[in-house]
């Protein structure tokens, strides 16, 4: 539940998570094209994948769920074409594996995809992405642990121990709206014979959440209702929270940064500006550098007009290129490309030294 199993970049994975995303060639379903769907049952056309190079046979359903599923996997130059927000962060990105795990039609032309990114150690970030006509990208946004279970606790020989699990399941009542119901729970676990875990059991708590998103005519997604359906046993507290919605907001969500910047002072209100600084960075650098790379004008933009009004947005945006989360050299790219001359000065100002641990 926390940002922290949050994953901006494949080199911020640092829990051992199992998640449910292998691939295999056994048992194979039906192709996202022949399933059938609650609420959507609109015709599939995947010929912009096709005319990429990516095996469409391969791709289901977004809606349906096997343990043993095939993928499409994508290469350097498909991964670019599709996800052009990779451009901007670190380089070591595209050393991971990506594919695509689902598809959807969704209404007036658009298609939803449904990304996995391996991280390590058999885990993997999920994404949505929303694409017009022509393959274009409209909207996308991070999912979390979509699938996931994450050993907390082991015994010596690790057969054993405690876990917290996520599960998602992602439904169309209509070809313009979709619902992500998603399941968070903690309990113990056991290995089976067959290597793999156990159900968990003995269950500490639980909670259950269920956001339903519209995809409006310019193919961007807006969650309209997000509420907690269920909660059992001694669930912990979640103070960052705020951090976790704003990290998986669609990139299109136009006040995203003042979400951010409002959730910033609410923090550093709470807990003092000391504490706020030893403990928040990395986590709300996340989130930075996710609304930075989804749209990196607007938030240079942001910056200019925010310029007389004192917040903690640019040093957090700063950290995540001297992290080297972000490319330095895609900023001034964007910066050169600037229309507006005052903010392009600005920024140019303000960034000039920012640079890489490593450099």
């Amino acid at each position: 539940m926390k940002m922290r199993n949050l994953l901006l970049l494949a080199a911020l994975a640092l829990m051992p998570l199992v998640a449910c995303n292998a691939s295999g060639n056994e048992n194979k379903a039906e192709t996202a094209a022949e399933a059938s769907a609650t609420g959507n049952n609109l015709p599939l056309d995947l010929t912009f994948l096709k005319n990429m190079g990516v095996d469409v046979e391969r791709i289901r359903d977004i809606e349906h769920k096997n343990e043993n599923f095939d993928v499409a996997d994508l290469n350097e130059d498909q991964i670019r074409k599709l996800l052009p927000m990779k451009a901007y962060m670190n380089a070591d990105e595209f050393i991971q594996d990506h594919y695509i795990k689902g598809a959807k039609a969704l209404a007036g032309g658009f298609t939803m995809l449904l990304y996995g990114i391996e991280t390590g150690d058999d885990a993997s970030n999920e994404l949505l992405a929303i694409y017009d006509k022509d393959g274009k990208l409209t909207d996308y946004m991070q999912l979390g642990n979509y699938d996931a279970f994450i050993i907390g606790e082991a015994d010596d020989e690790y057969t054993k121990g405690t876990a917290e699990a996520t599960t998602t399941e992602i439904t169309f009542p209509s070809p313009s709206e979709f619902v992500l119901d998603r399941t968070d729970k903690e309990g113990s676990w056991v290995r089976e014979e067959e290597g793999g875990y156990s159900e968990l059991t003995d269950l500490k708590w639980l909670v259950q959440t269920v956001k339903r998103y519209t995809v409006d005519n310019k193919g961007h997604m807006t969650l309209v209702e997000q509420k907690e359906v269920k909660r059992e046993g001694n669930v912990p507290a979640d103070d960052d929270s705020a951090f976790d919605d704003l990290y998986m907001l669609p990139m299109s969500t136009p006040d995203r940064i003042d979400r951010l910047n409002n959730a910033i002072n609410d923090r550093i209100k709470k807990q003092g500006s000391e504490a706020y600084l030893e403990d928040m960075p990395y986590m709300v650098g996340m989130v930075a550098g996710e609304c930075y790379a989804g749209n990196p004008e607007g938030m240079l933009m942001w910056i200019y007009k925010n310029r007389n009004t004192p917040n903690m947005i640019v040093e957090h945006l700063k950290q995540a290129f001297v992290y080297g989360w972000l490319d330095k050299s895609m900023l001034n790219q964007v910066i050169e490309e600037m229309e507006d001359t005052p903010a392009q000065d600005y920024v140019y100002d303000l960034t000039r030294e920012w640079k890489s641990s490593d450099e």
